[in-house]
This record gives C-alpha cells, structure tokens and sequence, in this order.
C-alpha cells in the first residue's frame, strides 16, 4: 500500500504506536511483578488459582489503559473515521 501511495504512515501513527507499546510494556511489568512463583502457583488450590489470574487480568487492564490516558490517548484517537 506505501508503494502505490494508497496509505503513508505519518508521525501521528508513530507516535500512537510508541504509546502503544509503553502501555504494553506497562502492563507486562506489572503483571510480570505480582505474577506469584510457579511453585506458589501449583501449590494454591484451582479456586485461589482463578481468582488470582482473574486479578492478574484485572490489574494489566488497568495498567495498559492508565497508561494509555497518561500519555495522552483518548478515545477520539482511536475511532475509525469512515
């Protein structure tokens, strides 16, 4: 599509995608940080399992999306125009 001129990246697409990944990179250290030990993990029963991802889940949402504000995104950068 760059070589035929239908689509050129542009610095506002460069920038989103930096932004992008700071919110993913965020999000990994985050959830990488409170992720317990694998042996911790196996020795806690599949209830306290469950719970545990579901918070795991929970808090690097949270991350990549306080991130994301942080650094300026905001829904109106992300809606498709048509």
């Amino acid at each position: 599509m760059h070589k035929q001129g239908v689509y050129q990246i542009s610095r506002e697409t460069v920038v989103f995608f930096v932004k992008l990944l700071l919110a993913t990179a965020g999000m990994l250290f985050a959830v990488d940080w409170m992720m317990p030990g694998f042996d911790n993990w196996l020795a806690t029963n599949t209830l306290h399992r469950a719970m545990w991802l579901s918070g795991l889940i929970g808090l690097g949402a949270v991350v990549y999306l306080l991130v994301l504000a942080i650094s300026g995104v905001r829904p109106r950068h992300i809606k498709v125009r048509a």
